[in-house]
């Protein structure tokens, strides 16, 4: 459950973020439907740009990352660092994801422009 209110939380964070949410797409592993992708992207072309990726299977499975750039300390320059997490949610968290993305309200919004940018 916490990982979906993570992937809900992503969601509603990135709103004003380029963002992905397709149902049934195809993710980097072969053995991965996703049933929800969010990227977001917060202060892009900055030197604070930091990309948030969160992917949940149809078998349960969870991978998340987060890519940003470790702030410069001392002697020390800025470069770049990610973050992952990975996870399992349960069959009833599987269950109500899935039911929420095949939503009417939420399978429209994939015509809105803003999604396909």
């Amino acid at each position: 459950m916490k990982t979906l209110m993570a992937g809900v939380f992503l969601l509603m964070n990135g709103i004003g973020s380029p963002q992905d949410v397709h149902p049934k797409q195809k993710n980097a592993d072969p053995q991965c439907v996703a049933v929800l992708k969010v990227d977001s992207m917060r202060y892009a072309d900055t030197k604070d740009e930091t990309l948030d990726t969160l992917t949940v299977c149809d078998n349960g499975k969870v991978s998340a990352s987060h890519l940003f750039t470790v702030p410069a300390f001392g002697a020390a320059r800025p470069e770049p660092a990610k973050w992952d997490y990975s996870g399992e949610i349960d069959k009833d968290a599987q269950s109500d994801l899935k039911k929420i993305v095949r939503r009417t309200d939420i399978t429209r919004l994939l015509e809105h422009p803003f999604f396909l940018a």
